[in-house]
């Protein structure tokens, strides 16, 4: 019977979506083609759905890069901020873990049968990039800078996270993961903006410079989201999954080294809070795995 389904589907120039059920029963997944008159209208919904995600990541980043001179003198403030922290570090925790590696290795599952966990290598060569840039060349620089160029070597780290993280976005084909993905973005994006804002002000730089290197800061995932879509537009089909399995790895190590290594590390500093600090971070951890049902 599904070979009387793809014949007729093959005839009329597309192949129907069996979906990872049925391509686990199958031995592998099917890549779903569209039919002809339908993926134009596909792509420019995808595309349209991605112009308006690089809008929405640049809001978020210059918010949450503003938050710091907003919300100095807020009453509970700093309470919302740590747990609004935690949650994110966990939303980051889930889509590293269950989103970006498990799609990276339906991907390499795709295109090699390699008897190697490559998603995994992959994964921890995002991790080991960014400890590399942060705890060696990072503490090298600030210590020949005596400490004047931490917030430019914090905005060169999250920077290249985010780049990395937003064409890891551009190259997703399906829409409801790109979603999710973009939750994730969004909600690590704005803390680690308020992080970066802290950071600016601290080392007393001019408001002019501030939003400067904020909108630098802004713009990096919506230039990494724009070049993963051009990517996936311009190669072929199994190239550009080949990309996307290799960018969902580097991205998937990355949230994993920025939710356990920054962000749930700090959220513990203090002994305040402790149960409720954890419940925030499993929250959301746990809004990344129901979500997987879906994606």
């Amino acid at each position: 019977m599904r070979a009387v389904i793809v014949m007729a589907a093959d005839a009329a120039g597309c192949r129907p979506r069996l979906g990872k059920a049925a391509g686990r029963f199958a031995g592998r997944r099917e890549r779903a083609t569209p039919c002809r008159h339908h993926r134009g209208r596909s792509d420019m919904d995808i595309l349209a759905a991605k112009l308006i995600m690089a809008v929405v990541i640049f809001a978020f980043g210059m918010t949450g890069g503003l938050l710091p001179r907003m919300l100095g003198q807020a009453r509970h403030g700093d309470t919302l901020l740590v747990l609004g922290s935690g949650f994110a570090g966990g939303v980051f925790l889930g889509a590293g873990f269950i989103h970006l590696l498990g799609d990276s290795h339906e991907y390499f599952a795709e295109v090699t049968a390699a008897d190697y966990p490559l998603f995994l290598m992959v994964g921890g060569v995002g991790f080991l990039l960014i400890l590399l840039i942060e705890k060696v060349l990072a503490r090298a620089e600030e210590t020949d800078a005596a400490g004047g160029a931490h917030p430019f070597i914090l905005l060169l780290v999250l920077s290249l996270h985010s780049f990395i993280a937003g064409t890891a976005l551009g190259l997703e084909s399906n829409l409801f993961a790109a979603v999710v993905l973009l939750v994730a973005i969004v909600a690590h994006k704005s803390f680690a903006a308020f992080a970066l804002g802290i950071s600016f002000i601290e080392s007393g730089l001019a408001r002019r410079r501030y939003l400067g290197l904020l909108a630098t800061f802004s713009i990096m995932t919506p230039l990494g989201l724009l070049l993963g879509t051009a990517l996936s537009d311009a190669l072929q089909s199994d190239t550009a999954l080949e990309l996307e399995a290799i960018f969902d790895g580097l991205a998937g190590g990355t949230f994993i080294y920025v939710a356990t290594m920054d962000v749930i590390g700090r959220t513990f500093d203090g002994q305040q809070m402790r149960w409720q600090k954890y419940a925030a971070i499993a929250a959301g951890f746990g809004l990344m795995a129901v979500l997987a049902i879906w994606s």
